[in-house]
């Protein structure tokens, strides 16, 4: 496994709004929960809201602080906060621009969804990479069958 020096930055995860915002909706909603408990005179909301938010945060912040992509000489290595997947570049059917609203992983708007196989089934994965197209030239070199969609771009 490389130590992701010359490859790994290029391919880490773009430093997206969308964990602040996720962070931010939380710290509202829980200013609102104590808000309420406060004028009820009862510490439950807050509580609740306060072990809910820490669960929340336990999650999201090594998500946004510890997401990365490295290129190793037969798979690649992706790092999504606590998890981590080991995909060979022959397992690799496709990759594709998501746009929308699927995300699992890639704390960005534009990441990329990697369809491979995976014990008999198929299986996805959205990152978020700095050089989309050196990536994709690079995984293509690896594995000249994967499959590259593209979103069309709007005039």
């Amino acid at each position: 496994m490389t130590d992701g020096t010359e490859q790994g930055p290029p391919f880490s995860r773009k430093s997206g709004l969308v964990g602040l915002f996720v962070a931010g909706g939380l710290f509202v909603g829980m200013m609102q929960t104590a808000y309420v408990g406060i004028t009820q005179h009862s510490p439950a909301p807050l509580l609740i809201s306060i072990g809910t938010t820490g669960l929340v945060l336990v999650w999201l912040l090594p998500a946004v602080f510890n997401s990365y992509v490295i290129l190793e000489s037969d798979a690649i290595y992706i790092h999504l906060g606590l998890s981590s997947i080991h995909i060979q570049y022959e397992a690799i059917l496709s990759v594709q621009e998501s746009p929308g609203c699927k995300n699992r992983g890639a704390l960005s708007f534009d990441r990329l969804g990697i369809e491979y196989r995976r014990d008999f089934t198929k299986d996805d994965v959205f990152i978020a990479v700095r050089d989309k197209d050196g990536f994709l030239k690079t995984l293509q070199a690896h594995n000249p069958t994967i499959q590259i969609k593209r979103r069309k771009k709007r005039a």
